[in-house]
């Protein structure tokens, strides 16, 4: 479950695409547009041994809870 809405999004926070797709962390955060300001979030993750980035707007993912994140790092 999502646990928080996308105002609150912040570096070091992990997200995951509300369509699904790997979990990824956020490492630079940054407002763009007005009435309300949306979120572009820079975004990191691992395919296999690979560095992945992406630039992705901050309403197209959930943030992730501690304990998501660990039971799904557990599994794999």
């Amino acid at each position: 479950m999502p646990r928080m809405d996308t105002t609150e999004i912040k570096v070091g926070d992990v997200v995951r695409f509300k369509s699904g797709g790997p979990m990824m962390t956020v490492e630079a955060v940054e407002l763009a547009g007005s009435n309300p300001p949306s979120q572009k979030l820079g975004c990191v993750w691992f395919e296999g041994l690979n560095v992945r980035y992406a630039t992705v707007d901050g309403r197209a993912v959930d943030v992730l809870d501690a304990t998501q994140v660990i039971a799904e790092r557990r599994q794999a």
